[in-house]
């Protein structure tokens, strides 16, 4: 049975799905940093670091960055409350990343749940001019990537 309702129950979800393959390596960004240990515990993922301060976009921004400079593979990004987050839509964005140079899954409120992409995209995430988590965020960031971005229905 899959936890619901709170943070953490969306966190332990979230870690359930990015912890269902063998081939990828999850990593936790955590905040604050001083739950990093904990949250390491708590979701059984070892590699657990500090996330930046900043909006989510200045946060994502040095997530990716890092993890294109530790393992240069296709870098996939979740948020940590999403309660119907499978590994089939890791798969999936990793499968189209194989025809485009970045990906998104939109949430129902006008942000999007999930950013794929083979390398850092600065222009995805360092636009002060987004409000992070309002509505059509996932579409003014999307149109702000590389020419060949891909937006999942």
């Amino acid at each position: 049975m899959r936890p619901r309702g709170s943070p953490t129950a969306f966190l332990l979800v979230t870690a359930e799905a990015v912890t269902g393959e063998e081939w990828w390596h999850p990593t936790l960004f955590v905040e604050p940093g001083d739950a990093v240990r904990e949250t390491a515990a708590l979701t059984g993922i070892e590699d657990a670091r500090p996330q930046a301060p900043g909006d989510i976009g200045m946060c994502m921004l040095p997530v990716a960055a890092e993890m294109e400079r530790d393992e240069p593979a296709p870098i996939v990004i979740v948020g940590s409350d999403i309660p119907t987050l499978g590994p089939h839509h890791l798969r999936d964005a990793v499968s189209l990343l194989a025809r485009h140079d970045v990906v998104f899954w939109p949430a129902e409120d006008g942000d999007y749940y999930l950013v794929g992409m083979w390398r850092a995209q600065p222009s995805l995430f360092a636009d002060a001019n987004i409000k992070w988590g309002g509505k059509f965020c996932g579409v003014r960031s999307g149109s702000r990537g590389s020419r060949d971005a891909s937006l999942v229905a």
